[in-house]
């Protein structure tokens, strides 16, 4: 919900259609959200400043408003819902393609080709051994293209393809899960399901793992994801009555990655209207970044980095805009549950409250700041901490403060409060050979994903092109604030009330904070991408959708018959565009109609993604529960630990969720 809008004598009414600019915007005309071209000619300057004295400071909740795009479906919420079914299903299928295994159907068409050719070369040496080597290729080239054109070709590659596909599935045809730490999860809700907690007993009224870190074992603690896993589990088995439990967690995170989309377009809808929303959308759908830790078959908690921080900050940001004291406080309360929340799914959950707290209090000293110009007191007074704007501000934080660390205290500890203030230093350890306050080597060094990486990297991972646009957007967020601070210089009548009512000088802020903490954490893992491409997705969608429709503006300035004779022109106009920044930025989930960009590493990674186990690999783990004892301990590098626990139900000596304890040091020199 936007800000009061402030009432403006309007000029009289013409009978003008309106430009194609007029469009998506949730705070500004089209004067503020997109260049207006029209200033370039000389013949309408005079048009265009009366139309921006007559703007108000800020609109209400985005809103199509008048573009002809949104005319050719008079209705809004279906526009909305069009823009957000589309990432939607993009989404939902870049990430069920592991399900699949489409990797498969090139490998089964290359190796039928391959011993089709290898039987053709031994038929022509039997009986043409004098023909040349040319002429035995030229042959065989001519057979090969025939037989890959016949029924017989496709036949034995669908059969070859089943192969495949059969060790890396289960008895009820589903796919076994992806990553060693899929199991870890898939264990606890297990339990969860068998006996209504996630450990495997109780011990003094504390829950434990009694298969981790043996033979001690290790207490649980309470955990958002493996409650959130075995809810899905008891509703989907209703409706996938055939399937494994395996089969249905499956899609676990492909289920909550599509509430996520949802929370991505109405977040950039908040900052840049309908159009940046659904490109924010997209970039959450279909950029390999997320896509790697959010596809079926990874039981981890990586799409809560995505989830609950999209999530939150689009509640906050409302909570900025709101216009009365009871819908800041609601909106502050509803960041604040989501806060605890992500508190409770995720140990590093600490840096989106840290960012939001210290974008607050740069906002708040720029109001200070322009108060104290505008009224130029002699001496420093309180008279800023009374008005209105400060004191409904200053109550939403504390709300959004109170509600948050009431939700840690009731999931977790005391310490837990203290973690946004304290967890920083914990995790620049990270990095160290040997952690302080330890004598232990840092086992977590091993870990791939927490590998540090370089900017080229960085910029190779994301996309220069989208990192370049996202500069664009943080530059052109701050020219939007600084003209809507302008604007409210110019209009005495709104000091008092909207003067420092700026919410683009929080935006850029904010997502400056996020842009340049996310990459410092990036240097310290290559995991931490997924945190980064947030605010890279934000920014680079508001410039996007702001560039499309100033382009839109600039053809209806040098082209203004088109709109006046028709809607379709333009509308069409703005849709050229925006398929084309998808194909040129490359979001698209098919490879027929990927050309370049995101999408090439998203195919790639999707083809390359497969089960960590297959058939043999269980077979073995069974026989050996079959053939051990029940306190039988299993020792070996803890990247299998999960994997053992899971299917021979037997302990062992440490696992990716113990790595980096003692027993990694004296594992490792037996190993050596």
């Amino acid at each position: 919900m936007g800000a009061k809008i402030m009432k403006v004598k309007q000029p009289p009414k013409t009978s003008r259609t309106p430009s194609p600019s007029t469009v998506l915007s949730p705070h500004t005309a089209s004067d503020d959200l997109v260049f207006n071209f029209q200033k370039l000619l000389k013949k309408r300057k005079e048009q265009g400043q009366t139309e921006k004295q007559n703007q108000p400071l800020l609109h209400s909740a985005p809103s199509l408003q008048r573009h002809p795009f949104f005319s050719l479906f008079q209705n809004e919420k279906l526009i909305i819902l069009i823009l957000i079914l589309i990432p939607l299903f993009f989404g939902v299928y870049i990430r069920s393609a592991p399900a699949w295994i489409p990797q498969a159907q090139g490998i089964a068409q290359e190796q039928i080709l391959t011993r089709f050719v290898q039987e053709q070369l031994q038929s022509i040496q039997k009986t043409n051994p004098a023909l040349s080597d040319d002429d035995k290729k030229r042959i065989i080239r001519q057979r090969a293209a025939a037989f890959q054109n016949s029924d017989e070709f496709e036949t034995a590659v669908g059969e070859f393809k089943q192969q495949l596909k059969d060790p890396y599935k289960d008895a009820t045809g589903f796919l076994y899960l992806i990553g060693a730490d899929s199991y870890h999860y898939t264990r606890y809700i297990r339990n969860i399901i068998d006996h209504g907690y996630p450990g495997d007993s109780i011990r003094d009224g504390r829950q434990f793992d009694t298969l981790m870190l043996a033979p001690t074992g290790k207490v649980v603690t309470k955990n958002f994801h493996v409650y959130a896993g075995a809810y899905f589990y008891t509703i989907a088995s209703l409706f996938m009555v055939n399937a494994s439990r395996e089969g249905i967690l499956f899609f676990f995170p492909v289920f909550f990655s599509a509430i996520v989309i949802i929370f991505a377009f109405y977040l950039g809808r908040k900052l840049g209207g309908n159009l940046a929303g659904f490109f924010t959308a997209l970039f959450i759908a279909l950029h390999y970044t997320v896509v790697a830790r959010t596809m079926g078959g990874i039981v981890d908690t990586d799409v809560y980095v995505v989830f609950f921080p999209l999530a939150i900050v689009w509640l906050y940001f409302e909570m900025i805009t709101a216009e009365s004291l009871k819908k800041k406080l609601a909106w502050s309360a509803g960041a604040g549950i989501l806060t605890g929340l992500f508190a409770f799914a995720w140990t590093g959950w600490w840096y989106i409250y840290d960012f939001l707290l210290i974008a607050t209090v740069l906002y708040v000293c720029y109001n200070f700041l322009v108060f104290f110009f505008e009224h130029r007191p002699r001496r420093f007074d309180v008279s800023f901490f009374k008005t209105k704007q400060f004191t409904h501000l200053f109550h939403s934080v504390i709300t959004y403060l109170l509600v948050t660390n009431l939700l840690i205290l009731f999931f977790k500890r005391l310490k837990n409060v203290f973690d946004p203030y304290t967890s920083v230093i914990d995790f620049l350890s990270f990095g160290k050979e040997v952690k302080s306050g330890s004598l232990w080597p840092n086992v977590l060094l091993t870990v791939k994903e927490l590998e540090r990486v370089n900017l080229a990297f960085i910029i190779d991972a994301v996309g220069i092109w989208i990192l370049l646009f996202a500069l664009f957007g943080a530059l052109l967020l701050l020219y939007q604030g600084i003209q809507l601070h302008r604007q409210a210089l110019l209009r005495r009548d709104s000091v008092e009330n909207h003067r420092g009512q700026n919410p683009f000088i929080f935006y850029v802020a904010f997502l400056v904070i996020y842009t340049l903490g996310s990459l410092f954490a990036v240097t310290y893992g290559v995991r931490f991408l997924i945190v980064l491409i947030i605010p890279i997705a934000l920014l680079c969608s508001f410039f996007l959708s702001s560039a499309i429709l100033s382009l839109s503006n600039l053809g209806a300035t040098f082209f203004p018959f088109f709109t006046r004779s028709s809607h379709v022109i333009p509308s069409l106009f703005v849709i050229i565009l925006t398929v084309g920044a998808m194909l040129f930025l490359g979001f698209s989930p098919f490879s027929s109609l990927c050309l370049q960009g995101a999408c090439k590493q998203t195919l790639v990674g999707i083809h390359s993604t497969g089960p960590t186990i297959d058939d043999i690999f269980i077979d073995t783990l069974t026989k050996l529960q079959m053939r051990t004892g029940e306190d039988a301990i299993l020792t070996s590098w803890w990247d299998y630990g999960h994997i053992f626990k899971y299917f021979a139900n037997r302990a062992v000596t440490f696992d990716g969720a113990s790595q980096n304890t003692p027993q990694a040091y004296f594992v490792g020199r037996f190993f050596v």
